[in-house]
């Protein structure tokens, strides 16, 4: 699933700017299940690779019981870590709204880190 943090603004056209916010968000993450999270041995704070059909990024992992098992959450409003990049190209057949709040995606932990 993909969506907001409270201190940004779609895509952080000008809330990145902005000294005070800078300090509290620290940039792109995926929130993982902790059951998810502990088969890919994907630790808190580990930098991972999230993929889906559509390409892949890099971001750091958040662990958490927050998402279910089998679920993932991802903000999209960092360009470094575009959540919607990933998700699929599919419109609603009446408004022609994009698809982006789920898509399915794989997350690994690069080998080489």
């Amino acid at each position: 699933m993909t969506g907001r943090v409270l201190h940004h603004y779609n895509a952080c056209a000008m809330t990145d700017k902005t000294e005070g916010i800078n300090r509290i968000d620290k940039g792109s993450f995926i929130e993982m299940n902790t059951q998810d999270a502990k088969a890919a041995g994907v630790h808190n704070g580990d930098i991972v690779t999230v993929s889906s059909r559509r390409g892949s990024i890099q971001t750091r992992a958040y662990v958490s019981d927050k998402t279910r098992k089998g679920e993932c959450w991802m903000p999209f409003h960092y360009v470094e870590g575009g959540a919607n990049w990933l998700t699929i190209d599919s419109l609603d057949s009446i408004s022609s709204t994009p698809e982006y709040k789920v898509c399915a995606v794989r997350i690994d932990k690069p080998c080489c880190m």
